[in-house]
Formats: C-alpha cells, sequence, structure tokens
C-alpha cells in the first residue's frame, strides 16, 4: 500500500472525483461534479494550488480536497 509509506495520498480521476488516502486509514471517494467542461487545461495545477490553499487555511486534509475538487470543477467550466 502505498498510504503505508507516504503519509497522505490523492488521486484525482477527473469527473469521477478523488481518491484520497491517509496513512492508515481506509482510502475515501469524494464524487466528481458534474459540469460542462470548457477546458481542462490547467485543471491540475489549479487542483493543486486550490488543496494547498485550503490546507493551509484550515489544516483539515478531506475539507481541502472536497474544496479544491469543487473549485476545479467550477474553474474547468466557466
Amino acid at each position: 500500500k502505498l498510504s503505508n509509506i507516504v503519509s497522505n495520498v490523492i488521486i484525482t480521476l477527473g469527473s469521477n472525483g478523488v481518491i484520497m488516502c491517509e496513512k492508515d486509514n481506509i482510502p475515501i471517494h469524494i464524487k466528481g461534479h458534474l459540469v460542462n467542461v470548457k477546458s481542462a487545461h490547467g485543471a491540475g495545477d489549479y487542483f493543486a494550488a486550490k488543496f494547498i490553499l485550503e490546507f493551509l487555511k484550515n489544516n483539515t486534509f478531506e475539507n481541502a480536497i472536497s474544496v479544491a475538487n469543487k473549485k476545479t470543477a467550477e474553474f474547468i467550466s466557466a
């Protein structure tokens, strides 16, 4: 298991959402948001930046991923 080596793992799945796993915990699937995609260009960078900003604000791994997931869906559909 990768999460036994690395303390936190995030796997983005596009429209299928995100899988997150914290060390020694069961992976959690956060569902994607169905949007009308205009361009996915830069979506990964946007997700990473939003995740880091949210994590620094509230220091909650799952919440930061949820916010980044939602905001990235908004970004690619704008």
